[in-house]
């Protein structure tokens, strides 16, 4: 017989990335999963004294991009911790990005963690 995956599998990428003025990162995760990613669930934490200046978009193995958080420019509160939903026909297995743009100047921050969950 052949096993059955689980019906959850949860990847996190917790290697801290600073994430500089007015530029932006990309951080990497290795999923080793077969199929589709069908629904998935992207948690993030950012530590960044403006969030109002984040975008993130993630980016699947197959080069499809989808836009989790866009730029707002009057939030001025702190951090970015949050989950996104994403519903997808990319598959899985692969290397999934993360890029976490700072959009306008004078605030920094730190992505801290972030992860993956295949429901």
């Amino acid at each position: 017989t052949t096993p059955t995956e689980p019906a959850q599998s949860v990847f996190t990428n917790t290697t801290a990335t600073a994430i500089p003025d007015n530029a932006s990162v990309t951080s990497n995760l290795a999923v080793t999963r077969s199929g589709s990613a069908n629904t998935i669930s992207i948690d993030v934490d950012i530590t960044h004294t403006y969030r109002g200046d984040i975008s993130l978009v993630l980016i699947a193995p197959d080069g499809s991009e989808f836009t989790l958080k866009s730029k707002n420019g009057s939030d001025s509160a702190n951090d970015v911790k949050a989950q996104y939903a994403v519903i997808t026909a990319s598959v899985a297995n692969g290397q999934w990005q993360l890029r976490v743009e700072d959009n306008y100047r004078k605030d920094t921050g730190t992505l801290n963690s972030w992860s993956i969950t295949f429901i």
